[in-house]
């Protein structure tokens, strides 16, 4: 990126990705990975057909205050945990499975898949979201002048509930609708608290990453002897990955070779040990 650029424009979503949260905050991978599944990895899914995503946060409450016949000043509040509607292009049944834990039934292993939609008795599961747009930079005076990468929205702590299709008209093209709460969080998802030495805070709700390719963040669980495994997304290269343990400490990563979709330890995470490595990947 030029050292004038001074502002990164969106240029449209390139990818949602969606994994489950443990409750220490960290990531879990879509399989829902604990310290038992030892030499697990477990990737985050992605959201089929994201085509309307709004990330914005709500305003904050204004509280005015009075004096005679005029305004004298406006108070501002948290407004507590926003809440998003996003839309896409099909249901999802692997996303109202994980979101919910609406199974996904296949009569007599037959040829179609079936899932339940209710309003009431819904047990919500934490979700982790990474939203991630192409971008281009631009410099002070306007002008383009290059391809900035990825802009990557990371939100720590979600809660989703599908509300359907917006409309089933004919010859009309209908949305699938969904919900989420955005809630806080105290830690970042690969375990590194959130403070005023990293974030500028104790809790937040979601996070901006700048990448060259799409960021992508997948669990896996040490055995105590292994020290490669097989990432689910083709990785760009070593300097582009970092893993953590769910204490979030820096694991050293020795190598990542992306023809072979590995990524290699220095030391053999211990066994149980929850990994969560974070990298930019070719692959979405």
């Amino acid at each position: 990126m030029a050292d004038n650029v001074e502002v990164i424009i969106g240029a449209g979503l390139q990818v949602a990705q969606y994994t489950r949260r443990g409750s220490d905050g960290t990531a879990r991978g879509i399989g829902n990975l604990s310290a038992t599944d030892t030499g697990s990895v477990s990737g985050p899914n992605r959201y089929a057909g994201g085509n309307n995503i709004g990330t914005q946060l709500p305003d904050t409450n204004k509280v005015p205050i009075p004096g005679d016949d005029i305004e004298l000043a406006k108070f501002q509040f948290d407004a507590g945990s926003p809440e998003i509607v996003f839309a896409g292009a099909s249901i999802d049944m692997n996303l109202i499975n994980a979101a919910i834990d609406r199974p996904i039934y296949t009569p007599d292993s037959g040829p179609w898949d079936m899932i339940g939609m209710r309003n009431d008795e819904v047990q919500f599961n934490d979700l982790i979201w990474i939203f991630t747009q192409q971008s281009q930079s631009q410099d002070s005076d306007g002008g383009t002048v290059g391809a900035g990468g990825y802009d990557n929205a990371i939100f720590f702590n979600t809660q989703v509930k599908p509300l359907g299709w917006d409309n089933m008209a004919y010859q009309a093209a209908s949305q699938a609708q969904w919900a989420m709460v955005v809630n806080y969080s105290e830690t970042m998802p690969w375990g590194e608290a959130i403070d005023d030495t990293n974030i500028g805070g104790t809790k937040e709700n979601y996070i901006i990453v700048n990448s060259e390719s799409p960021l992508t963040l997948v669990t896996l669980v040490g055995d105590g002897t292994l020290t490669t495994f097989t990432l689910p997304l083709t990785p760009i290269d070593t300097d582009h990955a970092r893993a953590w343990d769910e204490s979030g400490t820096l694991q050293a990563i020795s190598s990542v070779t992306p023809a072979s979709d590995e990524i290699t330890f220095a030391t053999a995470p211990t066994s149980g040990a929850i990994v969560n490595v974070l990298y930019e990947t070719s692959s979405l």
